[in-house]
């Protein structure tokens, strides 16, 4: 806990496959908690993780909506899927809306996305997007930045300091 009470929640890097085609997949800084994971893709309820054995120790998680009935299909989910070697025929038929994937760990824990899904996704035609972060993330970044930052030196000055903001 942090000194105002707030639990401090892992940071986490998945990958967002969004359902429209025309926004790109990208890999995306999210606390590691239901409610950030649940805002990442759009304020909805989640539905029980899906787990993928991929092979040689490695394990990913896809975290959608609970009711994806209505939501549209998300073929790059699918395709990627497909790339990944799960051809389970029930999960093709669900994949709609947006997906996060992440890595887990044999006991089930949460992990960053394993590099493979990026590669596989890379190999089925969908460029995928640099980490970006979520607004909170940024802010405590930028504080932690600022709280340490030094001016640079400004010509002219011979004290080997920047200028001070007294």
């Amino acid at each position: 806990m942090d000194s105002v009470g707030r639990v401090n929640a892992r940071v986490l890097t998945g990958l967002l496959v969004p359902a429209d085609a025309e926004r790109p997949l990208s890999l995306r800084a999210v606390a590691d908690t239901a409610a950030a994971i649940s805002d990442l893709l759009g304020g909805v309820l989640l539905d029980n993780a899906e787990a993928w054995n991929l092979g040689r120790g490695v394990s990913a998680s896809v975290y959608w909506a609970e009711d994806r009935a209505g939501l549209p299909v998300n073929d790059r989910l699918s395709v990627l899927a497909t790339r990944l070697g799960i051809v389970d025929r029930t999960f093709h038929a669900a994949a709609r809306g947006d997906a996060l994937l992440l890595g887990t760990t044999r006991q089930g824990r949460d992990v960053d996305v394993p590099g493979a899904v990026a590669m596989a996704a890379d190999r089925c035609g969908y460029p995928v997007a640099p980490v970006t972060s979520p607004a909170p993330v940024l802010a405590g970044a930028a504080l932690t930045r600022h709280a340490g930052y030094q001016n640079p030196v400004q010509p002219g000055d011979r004290s080997g300091r920047g200028p001070t903001h007294e």
